[in-house]
């Protein structure tokens, strides 16, 4: 007899498609180990101590720069504090009482003084009657060593009696300004006078 050929078996799709696939590929460093990927909480947990040791440093700074300018500000005050006392006529008060409360709040120092500025309600004539004539402290209070007014009543003041001034008078908001002079007036008040005359025209022109 010859020899038997071997029949061929076809293999249907079927039996293709039951086949087992091959395992996937794994990759391997150069040592032959796995490749793992890093989880993500430990690197969160890092950013959020970071921020909150940022955080703290922030309010740690802040809170000693206030510390600092408060202290500083405190210490200028060296020689003690001062008054100067501002007559104003009712139509000029409510601004130099404003201008007040902000010197006063910013606590400013002249010469190693903290002044503090006190207006007070005059009649422009009594002030006037007051000053050339003889203050009485008895019925006007202690004399101030300011006045605003309307502006010919300081012009008058500065011309016919010009001892009784410190400087000539100068525009601010709601009147004119003039510093005073007199034996009981001493060298602080003087110098408080001129700068809160230029404070009150610095927020006059920033208005």
């Amino acid at each position: 007899m010859g020899r038997h050929s071997v029949p061929t078996v076809e293999r249907t799709p079927i039996d293709r498609q039951e086949e087992p696939l091959p395992p996937p590929a794994r990759h391997r460093s150069r040592n032959g180990a796995r490749r793992r990927g890093i989880a993500g909480w430990p690197l969160a947990v890092v950013g959020l101590l970071v921020l909150s040791v940022l955080g703290w440093l922030g309010w740690s700074w802040a809170n000693s720069e206030v510390d600092s300018r408060a202290t500083a500000q405190a210490a200028s005050c060296t020689d003690g504090n001062e008054t100067l006392r501002v007559a104003a006529a009712p139509g000029s008060e409510g601004a130099a009482r404003t201008a007040a409360d902000r010197w006063n709040q910013k606590r400013t120092v002249v010469h190693a003084y903290c002044v503090r500025v006190k207006v007070v309600s005059a009649d422009p004539q009594t002030v006037f009657t007051g000053l050339t004539g003889g203050w009485n402290g008895a019925k006007l209070g202690p004399r101030p060593q300011a006045w605003i007014a309307q502006p010919a009543r300081t012009d008058q003041l500065a011309t016919k009696f010009p001892d009784l001034v410190s400087a000539q008078p100068e525009p601010v908001r709601s009147g004119s300004f003039v510093a005073l002079n007199g034996d009981d007036i001493n060298d602080i008040q003087l110098r408080a006078a001129q700068q809160f005359r230029a404070f009150m025209q610095q927020k006059t022109t920033s208005k």
